[in-house]
């Protein structure tokens, strides 16, 4: 997460024919969609100076393992698996010049620890100029017993490093448990990666509740700055 802060901000430490590897299901994109490749890279350059123009942020912390190439980057969950499937459309995009290749087997998976990963949490809330952080952890479910112990591991340390950051936090489960897992997660609640429309938007209401809680202390604080002074 901290090397996509950073990345997104504008300091780059990896070059850009890598830019794919780096979010969330952007490798099936730019192996499928014609031109997105061009994009993401417009869309990175956009983002830059985003530490400065926000004063909040949801950041959602999820996995204990992190995966990385041979140079240190890392790259995106389920980037082994894609680069695999996607390796024709790949290679195509390689001839172009428009990404480099990398080999799939080269992707190593490194399991955290509790104290590594509150001390990226706290280098992040650092990096944000220690603004205010939204920290969001998995979600656990009705689900075999070795998921929800690896879940309830991660709900638990994003709650601690909360807790050591001064940040806020809040744990989806909730929302599972409101609406019930058969509504909360699609197919039936059998799906245990993804939201169904209506926890989407449950979610953004706790979302846009806890901005709107950001806020007003800052509009209270500014009428009783302006009833005090000399007008």
């Amino acid at each position: 997460m901290l090397q996509t802060l950073r990345h997104y901000n504008g300091q780059p430490a990896f070059d850009a024919k890598l830019n794919y590897l780096i979010s969330e299901d952007s490798i099936r994109k730019s192996a499928t969609r014609n031109g997105y490749v061009r994009s993401h890279q417009i869309e990175i350059r956009q983002h830059k100076g985003l530490v400065d123009k926000f004063g909040q942020f949801i950041i959602e912390l999820s996995a204990l393992s992190e995966f990385l190439l041979p140079n240190g980057m890392f790259v995106e969950y389920f980037a082994h698996r894609d680069l695999v499937d996607y390796r024709p459309q790949l290679e195509a995009l390689a001839a172009e010049g428009l990404i480099d290749l990398v080999d799939p087997d080269s992707v190593e998976a490194r399991t955290v620890t509790e104290s590594e990963y509150v001390a990226v949490m706290r280098a992040i809330w650092e990096y944000l100029g220690r603004k205010p952080i939204l920290w969001v952890s998995h979600f656990n479910a009705d689900a075999p017993e070795k998921v929800q112990r690896a879940r309830q591991q991660s709900i638990d340390w994003v709650r601690r490093g909360a807790q050591e950051t001064g940040g806020f936090f809040f744990d989806p489960t909730q929302v599972v448990q409101q609406l019930g897992q058969g509504a909360a997660l699609k197919d039936n609640g059998t799906d245990l990666a993804h939201f169904t429309e209506a926890a989407t938007e449950a979610l953004a209401g706790v979302y846009d509740s806890w901005i709107d809680s950001l806020r007003r202390p800052r509009i209270e604080d500014f009428r009783s700055t302006a009833v005090g002074s000399r007008i």
